[in-house]
């Protein structure tokens, strides 16, 4: 690294004997990917740090010979596999002895750990055993079974993100600690498969942008100690504390006795979108423009009145509000649970999304409610100046 030629002194000038050389420094560089596991070691040392270092260390480090573990303290460590020696590196000049072949090497004290924006949070929901990562906080917030498989799957991402620093883990891993709480089913490996928040590729999956902020958005709602899940993961069903809370509540999303949702209120956000939207009409007469679409086109249509009504075009709207605005503000009437059917086997074509606590209408959506209205009125049109211009005839 010096630059300077064998016998000769920093200067030029030939050394004489007992002449004093440059410290001659050694550069090594090694990065490793596999599995999910990424590591990197650059070092510049001297023949006499490289000795005292151990080069028997990184000379097992380089030739493969030794894998990342764990310490009960959940600290990652490499360690020395099989009982072969260890590779040496002649950059060292070291033997190897017996007596350093078993060596675990801490290489916390070298390599910082990965620490994210929420990792001190993320180690309240799960801590390892073993080499296994458990669940710790089971009150995940979730409305349903499903709902609480996606929380969990995000939850799992983003800790082996912010506290693992892997962007991608192993399907298999992922599958394990669903399996392990019984939330692994065909729906959310559908889910998996095809989430716009979800990085898959070949056997691993990861957070894309999107996803990172649902994650943190479910992991400030499982750590938020007043909001109350509605199913609960323990018993696999819905939590005590919500069915005396669906009771009382008078908010016409809640259950009845049957089962069946109230439709006999007019909720007040429901109200407020109506006299919002009522200005917006007076040009236009939206319920003839769509008295005769199908379920999916009303329920579409819907969330974009609503979106225009509130200038809000990321609102989620539930199936009964949903409902209650087309009822109240276009004097269209249809049946929930057809509604609901609808959008959910229209969500994640590309027109809207199905999120916790309803519908979401996505741009390519808003965009194709538009276009129907203009084809609607561009039909309108061409109908009534026929009928003119057959009033004209003599």
């Amino acid at each position: 690294m010096c630059g300077t030629l064998i016998g000769e002194g920093s200067n030029g000038s030939a050394s004489s004997n007992g002449g004093s050389f440059p410290t001659v420094m050694n550069t090594l560089k090694f990065v490793e990917t596999s599995k999910g596991y990424s590591r990197e070691i650059q070092a510049s040392l001297s023949n006499e740090v490289g000795i005292s270092w151990g080069g028997a260390a990184i000379a097992a480090i380089v030739g493969g010979q030794m894998t990342p573990g764990k310490t009960p303290t959940g600290r990652p460590v490499i360690r020395n596999v099989g009982n072969a020696e260890p590779q040496q590196l002649s950059l060292f000049n070291y033997e190897p002895n017996a007596e350093n072949n078993e060596t675990t090497i801490n290489t916390v004290a070298q390599l910082p750990a990965a620490h994210g924006v929420d990792a001190d949070k993320l180690r309240q929901i799960f801590r390892y055993n073993g080499e296994q990562l458990q669940l710790m906080e089971t009150r995940l917030k979730a409305a349903n079974k499903i709902d609480a498989a996606r929380r969990l799957t995000f939850l799992v991402l983003l800790y082996s993100l912010d506290v693992d620093g892997r962007e991608e883990i192993p399907r298999t891993e992922l599958n394990d600690i669903l399996k392990r709480v019984r939330l692994y089913d065909n729906n959310i490996i559908t889910w998996i498969s095809k989430s716009a928040d979800l990085i898959v590729e070949k056997d691993t999956v990861g957070l894309r942008l999107s996803g990172q902020e649902q994650a943190r958005k479910v992991l400030a709602e499982v750590l938020d100690r007043s909001i109350e899940g509605k199913w609960d993961l323990t018993s696999g069903g819905a939590s005590r504390s919500s069915k005396l809370n669906g009771k009382a509540d008078e908010d016409s999303e809640n259950s009845t006795k049957n089962g069946k949702r109230k439709n006999n209120e007019l909720s007040k956000e429901v109200e407020s979108w109506v006299v919002n939207w009522k200005p917006l009409t007076s040009n236009i007469d939206f319920h003839a423009v769509i008295k005769d679409c199908t379920g999916m086109e009303k329920g579409l249509f819907g969330l974009w009145a609503i979106c225009q009504a509130t200038n809000d075009p990321k609102i989620v709207v539930s199936s009964n509000k949903l409902k209650q605005f087309l009822y109240f503000g276009l004097g269209i009437k249809v049946d929930e649970s057809n509604l609901e059917r609808r959008l959910q086997a229209a969500s994640g074509q590309g027109s809207l999304i199905k999120v916790q606590g309803g519908f979401q209408i996505l741009p390519p959506g808003l965009a194709e409610v538009e276009r129907l209205i203009n084809s609607k009125q561009n039909n309108a049109s061409i109908d009534e100046s026929a009928e003119n211009s057959g009033e004209v005839q003599p």
